[in-house]
């Protein structure tokens, strides 16, 4: 039976689903500590080339976005900035979420909404 954890695409086995699956769990780590990490903690975490985590990231979005609940990956931020990266911002547009033209604000709230979201599961989820 699958649960929320389980990322459509990633469901084969090899090295692809593992490392979506181990980015996937720690974004949620973070988030359930209502936190942020900077991107290049989170690859080093995962064992990911910094420069490879878009595409991951953005199939989680995505996924998460199927599942009525708001952008995981705005936890990962770069370190200098605190925010995420403008792909994030422009797949937020693309999914319909982000309709303005202020990061900023977007950010905060959907920063917010993730840890709100996340906080309030049980870490077996």
């Amino acid at each position: 039976m699958a649960t929320v954890c389980a990322i459509p695409g990633v469901v084969s086995s090899g090295k692809g689903h593992t490392v979506h699956q181990a980015l996937y769990e720690k974004l949620k780590e973070i988030a359930r500590a209502r936190s942020k990490i900077a991107y290049s903690e989170l690859a080093k975490s995962v064992h990911l080339n910094r420069r490879r985590l878009g595409p991951p990231l953005e199939e989680i979005c995505r996924y998460e976005h199927e599942q009525g609940r708001p952008m995981l990956s705005v936890v990962a931020v770069h370190k200098q900035s605190g925010m995420p990266a403008k792909p994030f911002f422009d797949l937020a547009r693309t999914l319909g979420l982000c309709k303005g033209d202020n990061d900023s604000e977007f950010f905060i709230d959907e920063l917010h909404k993730v840890h709100e979201c996340w906080s309030s599961q049980r870490s077996s989820l």
